[in-house]
């Protein structure tokens, strides 16, 4: 199973990160979140990280100009996209991988989104929010995700912690994990001993691990 640690705007919670294990960073591109980094300080960041890491953007309902200097400054190798309900809001840059992130409810699968699951590379699978994309640390029905990830590796993000990690990949059994605000001090700022945490609870799910399959996350076909 795969790590993905989302909303780094420092670089020692990404060195951290790196050191524990994780397979992928997340810097989010948008001015609303408290998580939000600029191009140039993401681009600090990622120049010093190895480069097996994932350095994955994440949009929200992004123009393609915005999306594509974002990754030419900053350097990233993956984008994820939120808030994304239609063709013409896909977007594919320079051939990278790009993560479709779709809402989860009471009813299931946001199905505007879902209906894009075909141009993705990979899909994640989030808590519902009526303002906010991502970063929330709301859960939802993990049986969603479970039914899901039967038919499709899924990326499972959504109110995630040191607390409830354990449950969640036996229910779901994802391919990989994405966590931000449960494992924060304050939000864009990491929590070292919950970092830690985190790992720890997940290190027996991690046994199918490979170096020569971590290059390729977050492509899960």
């Amino acid at each position: 199973m795969r790590v993905k640690i989302c909303g780094i705007t420092r670089l020692a919670d990404a060195e951290l990160a790196t050191e524990l294990g994780a397979d992928a960073l997340g810097f989010v591109f948008f001015e609303k979140s408290p998580r939000n980094i600029t191009f140039a300080d993401a681009a600090k960041i990622i120049e010093k990280l190895p480069t097996h890491i994932r350095k994955i953007g994440v949009f929200v309902n992004p123009k393609y100009a915005f999306a594509a200097e974002a990754v030419r400054i900053a350097g990233l190798d993956a984008i994820q996209l939120h808030g994304i309900y239609g063709d013409a809001n896909f977007l594919k840059i320079n051939d990278l991988p790009t993560v479709l992130a779709i809402a989860v409810d009471e009813n299931g699968l946001d199905k505007r989104s879902a209906k894009l699951l075909p141009k993705a590379d990979a899909v994640l699978l989030d808590a519902h929010h009526p303002t906010q994309h991502g970063g929330t640390g709301r859960t939802f029905n993990w049986q969603f995700a479970a039914a899901h990830s039967r038919q499709q590796p899924i990326i499972l993000a959504g109110g995630l912690n040191p607390a409830n990690i354990r449950s969640a990949v036996e229910t779901v059994r994802p391919f990989a994990v994405d966590v931000s605000s449960g494992v924060e001090a304050s939000p864009g700022v990491k929590d070292a001993t919950k970092l830690k945490q985190f790992f720890k609870k997940i290190e027996a799910f991690r046994n199918d691990r490979h170096e020569e399959i971590r290059e390729f996350f977050p492509i899960s076909r």
